[in-house]
């Protein structure tokens, strides 16, 4: 039997301080990337930036709840579904699965609601 600690007991009795399973938190030690995107919630910009700093590190799974994220904050953001729809892809350490192949083009062919109010260069993917 393990002992327990102090913290483990404060966590244990406390459960409210814990954060739900399916939040997606900020990292603040990705670097400082940035890629502008077309939204107004601030947040969802930096969920952007964090899925593609993943992405560029290879952590796939952790960049499409990042995007997926930007897209719960700001349904609006073109460039979160880009960003996902990238994430599913192909890359050097695995092939896309037929999942993943399903999921990239859901993603990438769901133009956002307001994708109209998006630049030229976030809307291109989705040709009106």
């Amino acid at each position: 039997m393990t002992p327990l600690t102090l913290g483990t007991l404060v966590v244990a009795a406390l459960p409210g301080l814990r954060a739900p399973a399916d939040t997606v938190p900020l990292y603040d030690n990705l670097g400082n990337h940035h890629h502008a995107v077309t939204t107004r919630v601030p947040s969802a910009q930096q969920y952007f930036d964090q899925g593609l700093r993943l992405v560029f590190g290879f952590n796939h799974g952790e960049a499409i709840r990042a995007f997926n994220e930007g897209v719960r904050l700001d349904p609006s953001c073109a460039m979160c579904y880009w960003g996902a729809a990238l994430a599913y892809g192909p890359h050097v350490n695995a092939p896309m699965d037929s999942a993943s192949g399903v999921a990239a083009y859901a993603a990438a062919c769901r133009p956002p609601p307001a994708a109209p109010r998006s630049t030229p260069r976030t809307r291109a993917p989705w040709p009106r």
